[in-house]
C-alpha cells in the first residue's frame, strides 16, 4: 500500500505516509508538558504513525495567556525533549506546531485581558469584549519571539515546526480581510494581510537555519459565501505566495469558527470531504501537502494517496480512538479498527477543562492511569445487555482473564447504539458497532441472544459479579388515538431500525437529538412525500448537550430539509385521519399516515434491587443509570470491569 511507502515532507523522511493530526491536548497548570501528554504520543508512535503531529505550542505569553503548552522558557524544552525522545524511539518523526496566539477566539472577561488581534474584533466567545489592536512594534516583537521559540523546540529535538495559520486563530486573522482592516503594510491585500505569517517564517529560517523544516497549516476555504472569508480562489493564491517565500510543505484544512464542522468534521459530515478544495491546491503548488477530513477509511485514504492528492494522511480523533490504526491496516487487520464515530465529545469535554478523552477509548489520554492486570478474586461474570455499555464491560473484564457470560435480550446485539447508527448520515456509528460485533464475536466471550433476565435466572447463572448494563427503553406519552385509526403510530428506535420504509406524511413527536435524526432520515426516504416536527419547547434541539461543531452541522442539514417544524405545540390525540396539537391555546389538526414518538428514553433498571443482597457484587452501568451519551456507556462499562477484583 502507499500508505506504508516512505515519503519526504519538506525534508523530513517519513517512514510512511500516516500522520496524527494536531490536537490542543490539555498540559500541567505550569504550562510545561505533562507525563499524561508524553505517553499519549509514545502510545500513538508506537501505533505506527510516521508522524506525530503534536498541537500548538505558544511563543510568547505576553499578549494572550496560554491556550496550551508555552515555549516561551528554556525549562520547557527538557520535557518536550522526552517527548519527542519517546517518539523518535519508534522511528516517528515530530513536527511541533507554534503559534502566535488565538485571538478573538479566545476569552476574556474584560479589555484589560483581552487578548490581541489585527484589529478590532468582538470575542467569539463574548462579543461584549473587543481584540485589542497590534501596533506594529508588538508585531516585530511577537516575531522575534516567534523564531526564539522555534530554536527552542530544536533544541529539543523536533524535527520541524508547522505554523499555526488556519481555523480562524490569530495567524489567520490577519490573512482574512473579514478580520483583518489594517490600513497599513500590514492590511489590504493578500501580499499584506500575509506579511506577519511571512516574516515569521522568515525568522525561523533565520533564527533555525535554512534546512530546518517550517510546514503551515492554512485554511484555504472559509466556506463562508460572505464578502471577507476566503475563498478556495484565494486561498490558492495563498499557498502560492508561501511556496515562494519558501515554506517546506503545506497541512490543507477548511473552515473556521463561524462554519465550525467544516474545520471540526461531525458524524453528519461525509468522508474525504475536504478533498474538493484539497485537489485545486494539488494543481498549484509542488510543495508536499498533507491533508484531513475524514480520512479514516483505509481504502478512501489509500486512494488519496494513489491518485497523489495528497503525499500524508493526517488523522484526528481516530487517533484517539484508536492510535494502532496504522499497524492494523498495514496488517490487514482493518476490521478491528476501533473507527472514530465523530462524536467530538473529545472536544466537548476538553472545551469544559477537563483531559481530552475519547468516548470509545477510555485509555486515550488515560494510558498512565488504567493499567490493566489480571483479576485475582473474580472468576465469573455475568454482564446482561449487549449495548455499548455491556460489550465494552465484557471485553474488558475477558481481556483480564475473567470468564465472562453476556445476556441480550434482542436477536441483535447495540441495543440503542444500533438504532442511533441506521440513518445512512449515521454511518461512523454503525461502523463503531460493527467494529464491536465483531471484537466481541473474536473474544472468549459467550454471548446468549434473547435472553431476558430474571432474579431467578441471574441466580441460577452462579455469577460472582454482574453487571447490568440493562439499557433503556422509548418513552410512549399517553396520547389518546381514535378508535380504528389508519394512523401507525411507532417508536424513534423502531422507525430507525425498520426494514420496511414508510410512506406517505409522516410527524415525528419531538424535537431532540432523535426526534431531528429520524426527520432527517424520514426526510431521505423517497416513499415519504412530508415530515413534521411537533416540539413541545420554543425551539429545536433545546436539551440537546453536544458539541458546537455537531450542533452547528445537524441545524444546518435541518435548515437545508424539506421538514416543517412547529414547536410550542403538544399533541393531544391521534386522530381518524392525522393528529391534533395545541399551540397557543388553539387546538390544530395535521393530517399524516405516522407518528413516531421520539421523546425520550426510560432506563430499564428493575433488576438492581432484586439481586442486591444475593450476588457479591452489582454494578449498573449505561443508560441503565439514566439515558445518556455513547461516552457515558463506553466509560462505565469500561470501568465498571476495570475494578473487578
Amino acid at each position: 500500500m502507499k500508505l506504508f511507502s516512505r515519503v519526504s515532507y519538506g525534508t523530513i523522511k517519513l517512514k510512511n505516509r500516516v500522520a496524527i493530526a494536531p490536537m490542543g491536548m490539555k498540559t500541567d497548570i505550569d504550562g510545561y508538558i505533562s507525563e499524561r501528554n508524553i505517553e499519549f504520543y509514545r502510545r500513538v508512535a508506537e501505533g505506527g504513525a510516521g508522524l506525530i503531529n503534536v498541537g500548538c505550542a505558544m511563543c510568547t505569553q505576553k499578549y494572550e495567556s496560554r491556550p496550551t503548552w508555552a515555549m516561551d522558557s528554556f525549562f520547557q524544552v527538557a520535557p518536550y525533549a522526552q517527548m519527542v525522545d519517546s517518539c523518535h524511539a519508534y522511528g516517528a518523526k515530530v513536527v511541533s506546531q507554534l503559534t502566535v496566539g488565538l485571538g478573538r477566539v479566545a476569552y476574556a472577561d474584560r479589555l484589560e485581558t483581552a487578548p490581541y488581534g489585527p484589529s478590532e474584533n468582538p470575542l467569539r466567545a463574548n462579543p461584549s469584549v473587543c481584540t485589542r489592536e497590534f501596533t506594529k512594534e508588538q508585531i516585530a516583537e511577537v516575531v522575534k519571539a516567534y523564531g526564539t521559540a522555534a530554536a527552542m523546540l530544536q533544541k529539543a529535538g523536533v524535527d520541524g515546526i508547522e505554523m499555526h495559520a488556519y481555523g480562524g486563530y490569530l495567524f489567520d486573522q490577519f490573512m482574512t480581510a473579514a478580520w483583518n482592516r489594517r490600513t497599513d503594510e500590514y492590511g489590504g491585500s493578500l501580499e499584506n494581510r500575509m506579511r506577519f505569517v511571512i516574516e515569521c517564517l522568515h525568522e525561523v529560517k533565520k533564527t533555525c537555519g535554512k534546512n530546518f523544516p517550517v510546514i503551515a497549516k492554512v485554511t484555504v476555504d472559509h466556506r463562508i459565501p460572505k464578502p471577507g472569508y476566503r475563498t478556495i480562489e484565494e486561498g490558492v493564491e495563498m499557498c502560492r505566495i508561501l511556496e515562494a517565500e519558501g515554506i517546506d510543505a503545506l497541512h490543507i484544512d477548511t473552515g473556521c469558527y463561524e462554519r465550525y464542522y467544516c474545520q471540526i468534521p461531525s458524524v453528519y459530515e461525509p468522508k474525504a470531504m475536504e478533498l474538493d478544495v484539497i485537489r485545486k491546491v494539488r494543481e498549484a503548488v509542488k510543495v508536499p501537502l498533507m491533508g484531513q477530513g475524514k480520512l479514516n477509511d483505509p481504502l478512501m485514504a489509500e486512494a488519496v494517496l494513489e491518485e497523489g492528492a495528497l503525499d500524508v494522511i493526517a488523522l484526528g480523533h481516530q487517533m484517539l480512538a484508536d492510535p494502532d490504526w496504522p499497524e492494523k491496516v498495514k496488517e490487514g487487520r482493518e476490521k478491528e479498527i476501533n473507527h472514530c464515530i465523530g462524536c467530538n465529545e473529545c472536544m466537548y469535554v476538553a472545551v469544559a477543562g477537563k483531559h481530552r478523552p475519547c468516548a470509545i477509548n477510555p485509555l486515550s489520554g488515560h494510558e498512565l492511569d488504567y493499567p490493566f492486570v489480571p483479576a485475582k478474586q473474580t472468576k465469573k461474570l455475568l454482564v446482561v445487555g449487549g449495548g455499548p455499555a455491556g460489550i465494552n464491560a465484557a471485553l474488558t473484564a475477558s481481556s483480564r482473564g475473567v470468564d465472562v457470560t453476556l445476556w441480550e435480550r434482542n436477536s441483535y446485539l447495540g441495543g440503542n447504539l444500533a438504532a442511533a447508527g441506521a440513518p445512512s448520515f449515521k454511518a461512523d456509528v454503525h461502523k463503531y458497532l460493527e467494529n464491536l460485533i465483531y471484537r466481541i464475536k473474536q473474544s472468549d466471550v459467550k454471548v446468549v441472544m434473547n435472553k431476558c433476565a430474571s432474579r431467578e435466572e441471574i441466580l441460577a447463572e452462579g455469577a460472582e459479579d454482574v453487571i447490568l448494563a440493562t439499557g433503556s427503553d422509548p418513552i410512549i406519552i399517553p396520547v389518546s388515538a381514535a378508535a380504528g385509526t389508519r394512523v401507525k403510530i411507532m417508536t424513534g428506535n423502531e422507525c430507525l431500525l425498520s426494514s420496511q420504509p414508510l410512506s406517505g406524511k409522516a410527524v415525528v413527536i419531538g424535537g431532540g437529538l432523535v426526534g431531528c435524526e429520524t426527520a432527517l432520515h424520514l426526510d431521505q426516504e423517497e416513499t415519504v412525500s412530508q415530515v413534521t416536527i411537533v416540539e413541545a419547547l420554543d425551539s429545536i434541539l433545546k436539551t440537546a448537550k453536544h458539541f458546537g461543531s455537531n450542533d452547528h452541522s445537524l441545524r444546518d442539514m435541518m435548515d437545508n430539509s424539506s421538514i416543517d417544524v412547529v414547536t410550542g405545540a403538544k399533541v393531544t390525540a391521534v386522530t381518524d385521519s392525522g393528529i391534533a396539537y395545541e399551540k397557543d391555546g388553539i387546538i390544530h389538526e395535521l393530517e399524516c399516515d405516522t407518528v413516531v414518538m421520539a421523546v425520550g428514553y426510560r432506563s430499564n433498571n428493575g433488576l438492581e434491587d432484586t439481586i442486591w443482597d444475593d450476588v457479591r457484587n452489582v454494578r449498573l452501568v449505561g443508560d441503565a443509570i439514566a439515558p445518556r451519551k455513547v461516552i457515558d456507556a463506553v466509560h462505565e462499562g469500561f470501568h465498571a470491569a476495570r475494578v473487578l477484583k
